[in-house]
């Protein structure tokens, strides 16, 4: 059982380590709550605001709804275009096609990254002026229209984020003991079972 310690400490910082150091894009504003569709056709458009929470935004998930996905007259294929706006001025603009998307769909708009994205306000709209009402398609929201949204960007620092999420594991450890009991179990039994036969017999 003498591997145990080390095979524990592989474990606990050098896999998190390595993952975080190739880590493409990291969260930032993720808003998971559902309640209802809000539907949109023709000149009709979605609109919402957010706030981005940290540096280099360059991509938006919203969970979205095509209706004929299951339609006898074929789904709706008809070009759906996203805007991105700050202070009212579009700047990145992205046209998809709506036979990408099924029932209930993640949709990831992807642009060119926002470097001083942080803290700031922009303004999403959504439309598809050929979408004729009988093949509206939806957004999933929240009860207060508050759309299911993720926002990733491009960490600026991966050291300060590896940093960031230590610190946030060892609160977690020292606030919540039932945690950290399963956590360390867990760890000691995946030890046990990738330890060596031979070093099993002998110890």
């Amino acid at each position: 059982m003498k591997y145990i310690p080390i095979i524990l400490l592989v474990l606990i910082i050098i896999i998190p380590a390595v993952t975080l150091l190739s880590l493409r894009k990291e969260i930032g504003l993720k808003q998971i709550n559902e309640g209802k569709v809000i539907f949109f056709s023709g000149y009709d458009e979605f609109k919402f605001s957010f706030v981005s929470p940290k540096k280099n935004l360059d991509s938006v998930v919203l969970k979205l709804k095509n209706i004929t996905i299951r339609s006898s007259v074929g789904r709706n294929s008809k070009p759906i275009y996203f805007k991105l706006l700050e202070n009212k001025e579009v700047i990145r603009e992205i046209q998809i096609n709506g036979s990408n998307i099924i029932e209930d769909f993640d949709v990831r708009f992807t642009f060119p990254v926002i470097e001083n994205s942080e803290n700031k306000i922009f303004t999403v709209i959504l439309n598809s002026p050929e979408t004729k009402k009988n093949e509206e398609l939806g957004i999933n929201t929240d009860t207060l229209n508050n759309p299911v949204i993720i926002t990733y960007h491009i960490p600026s620092s991966r050291l300060k984020l590896m940093s960031s999420v230590y610190e946030n594991f060892a609160t977690k450890i020292l606030a919540d003991k039932i945690f950290i009991l399963i956590w360390l179990t867990s760890l000691s039994l995946l030890a046990y079972i990738l330890l060596p036969h031979r070093s099993r017999k002998h110890s």
